[in-house]
């Protein structure tokens, strides 16, 4: 089979730890029909063999997931260059160790240049977190801001 997809998005979950405003996913609570890490696997699987070289998993926020490591180690084994968007609510030091030895790139959502800004569209406390977790990051990692441009911001 011709590797036509090699780049691949890839919404692991539609469940989120904010609730923007703007979102286009209507992301928040899991659904009843999230796919299991077995089945998560299984695609991993699929997506190799239809050619997926480079894969960036999104969400909803990808990191609440309990398994994201377990996906994104597997993802790696096939030989994928992966990237992921997070909003930073949960980046810790552990979360960048993890990650950084598995990525290629991080995307931070950030969706104001002030705090004012940024935490009316996605929530009080979303700037700073989003920026400690762009800080951290930027050390082992290359960074992205990944902004949803309104009349908002």
């Amino acid at each position: 089979m011709p590797t036509v997809f090699n780049e691949w998005h890839w919404e692991v979950t539609r469940r989120c730890n904010l609730r923007c405003f703007h979102c286009i996913t209507t992301c928040g609570e899991a659904p009843e029909d999230e796919m299991s890490t077995e089945a998560a696997i299984l695609a991993t699987r699929r997506m190799a063999e239809l050619g997926c070289t480079r894969l960036m998993i999104t969400g909803g926020e990808p990191l609440v997931r309990e398994d994201i490591f377990t996906i994104i180690k597997t993802c790696k084994k096939r030989g994928m260059e992966l990237g992921l968007l997070t909003n930073g609510l949960t980046v810790n030091r552990y979360v960048v160790s993890e990650l950084s030895s598995l990525l290629g790139s991080i995307g931070v959502s950030l969706d104001g240049a002030v705090e004012r800004t940024h935490d009316a569209i996605r929530g009080k406390g979303s700037f700073k977190k989003a920026c400690r977790a762009i800080s951290h990051f930027s050390k082992t990692l290359p960074v992205s801001a990944y902004i949803a441009v309104s009349s908002n911001n």
